[in-house]
């Protein structure tokens, strides 16, 4: 689950609300209203939350199930005069197109009054007391996941088993409301290839600077058909099925100020559970006290010495070929994950060895008090 989002409980007023500070996953014994299952595998089960997932807690899928939100023309009319009042109480308030909201440090909201499908999981996971357990998630409401790759539209009816929903190495979200528009190259002008849509994931694999300065990442993404808008370009690989799009292009990690506009349009995403890598460079790994390459240096990390990592960022220089940073915990630097040169001499300073197992899904201070 992701630790962003949370989701969410059925509340009387037929919104969707964030299930304590904690952003808690719910799990629930029936999908509740106003969720309506389009194939309903048993109807007759009462609608309850039965327990909550933390973020980075691995489940496995047994069912998938498409639904529809049913919400009433008095039930919709209510929350739309609610919106209308801006009341700052409302987990979710309108989206407002072509406008960030600075509340939600410049992302775009959910706007559930006109949502109209989503997706339940039926899983089976593990409790916090160790105990195995099944239920009904919510993974998605239109294109926005609350689950890691493989989302929840990549899931047919025939992918039942086996299927972990795991958490990759590096995820990025769309948070913008008009979703990102991919092009063919790094800049501009560049042909449009296709639109991503507001709260898919993305792969990032690299990062440049444009000619006007923009930040510019080049992304790998296999969202449903039926949420992109494809133009056709030899980017853009069907598989066999027609069901799924491979896209590989270039989108625009923030508005382009020239628009009059501010904002992120996709944000890198914390890792889920802290990850341990280990120095492979013979001369070690270099630790600066900031991303930039240009920042302070504080210690030298030796051969074979294992850390513990916490996000991934971009350096911002050089321009043409910015660096993956990898931030350790605690607060104590940033190191390259390859060298600053020129590829075949670009060798890998660190890799990736495995989650860090002592981490507590459920109680991450334990965590963060042992690194402050």
């Amino acid at each position: 689950s992701n630790s962003v989002d949370g989701l969410m409980r059925s509340s009387n007023r037929n919104m969707l609300e964030v299930e304590s500070s904690r952003s808690l996953l719910c799990v629930y014994s029936y999908p509740p209203h106003p969720f309506v299952l389009d194939d309903p595998y048993d109807d007759t089960t009462v609608a309850s939350v039965i327990d909550t997932i933390a973020p980075g807690v691995k489940v496995q899928a047994l069912r998938s199930h498409p639904a529809s939100i049913a919400l009433s023309a008095d039930e919709r009319n209510r929350s739309n005069r609610r919106d209308s009042s801006n009341s700052q109480d409302d987990a979710y308030t309108t989206v407002r197109q072509q406008q960030q909201q600075q509340i939600l440090l410049g992302c775009s909201a959910i706007d559930t009054n006109f949502s109209k499908k989503a997706m339940f999981l039926y899983i089976s996971y593990e409790s916090l007391l160790g105990d195995p357990k099944e239920g009904y998630i919510c993974a998605s409401i239109d294109h926005y996941a609350f689950v890691n790759a493989p989302t929840s539209e990549d899931l047919s009816h025939d992918m039942v088993d086996d299927t972990v929903l795991n958490n990759e190495d590096w995820i990025w979200r769309v948070t913008y409301a008009n979703g990102a528009v991919v092009r063919s190259g790094v800049e501009l002008s560049s042909p449009q290839v296709a639109t991503i849509p507001f709260g898919a994931f993305v792969c990032v694999r690299h990062k440049m600077i444009n000619s006007m300065g923009l930040s510019r990442l080049m992304i790998e993404s296999i969202p449903s058909k039926k949420h992109t808008t494809i133009m056709y370009h030899p980017n853009v690989i069907q598989d066999s099925s027609h069901y799924h799009i491979s896209i590989k292009g270039w989108i625009s990690e923030r508005l382009n100020p020239l628009s009059g506009q501010s904002g992120h349009i996709v944000k890198s995403l914390p890792f889920m559970i802290p990850r341990k890598y280990e120095v492979c460079l013979i001369d070690g790994a270099v630790v600066r006290s900031g991303v930039e390459l240009s920042s302070r240096e504080i210690r030298t990390l030796s051969f074979q010495e294992s850390v513990t990592i916490i996000s991934k960022d971009f350096s911002e220089h050089p321009a043409d070929r910015c660096v993956q940073r990898l931030q350790l915990a605690g607060g104590m630097g940033f190191i390259s994950t390859k060298l600053n040169r020129r590829p075949p001499r670009d060798a890998n300073v660190c890799r990736f060895i495995g989650d860090d197992e002592d981490f507590n899904c459920y109680d991450p201070s334990i965590f963060h008090r042992k690194w402050n």
